[in-house]
């Protein structure tokens, strides 16, 4: 009788324990979509530009099924900022339906990167595709001008997303309508 008291009581704790651990690593694991779509380590934007940005990623992420994020490091600690920003990207992609894109900026290194999954590859694709969007953030970037930088990295982003959905195609540059090329050819014609 008592050996079978002593098992049982043996089988309820080591039961116990198994719940306490459960309860442990569910607390620990982070919850999906629990990466935030803004970190500014760097500090580069003030409280209200980062409300802003926040707010504005937040409502593209949903609108597209992706999450669209901006990310600035302080340091790369060696790293290359492709690889920083592939690794940030890995945590947010499986998170959203139609993937992840990621600017990473680190100033202290002077280095940049656009991380994108393969599930938004397929939406914003390498190439020319890549080429506009870097294109749109890239002048105040360099100006140092961070929070006008991520407002044109989110707005192109949302403009190529916003394509994809309505043509079912990527959005290529070269057949974009441009309001200048055609002031010019009016001009020509007259």
């Amino acid at each position: 009788m008592t050996k079978q008291i002593h098992r049982i009581s043996v089988a309820l704790l080591l039961f116990l324990m198994a719940i306490c651990a459960l309860q442990i690593s569910a607390n620990a694991a982070p919850a999906a979509g629990s990466a935030p779509l803004l970190s500014d380590e760097a500090g580069l934007l003030s409280a209200t530009e980062a409300a802003s940005l926040n707010t504005t990623l937040e409502e593209l992420s949903a609108a597209h099924g992706a999450r669209i994020a901006v990310y600035t490091l302080k340091d790369l600690h060696g790293k290359s900022a492709a690889l920083a920003a592939n690794e940030i990207n890995d945590r947010l992609a499986p998170t959203a339906e139609n993937g992840a894109i990621v600017l990473l900026i680190a100033p202290k290194d002077r280095d940049w990167h656009i991380s994108s999954s393969s599930k938004m590859r397929t939406r914003i694709t390498d190439g020319r595709c890549m080429d506009a969007l870097t294109e749109a953030f890239l002048p105040a970037l360099r100006e140092n001008r961070y929070a006008d930088a991520f407002a044109s990295y989110a707005k192109t982003t949302d403009m190529m997303l916003t394509h994809y959905e309505k043509e079912g195609a990527p959005y290529d540059p070269r057949t974009a309508f441009n309001a200048t090329a055609l002031g010019i050819a009016a001009l020509l014609a007259v």
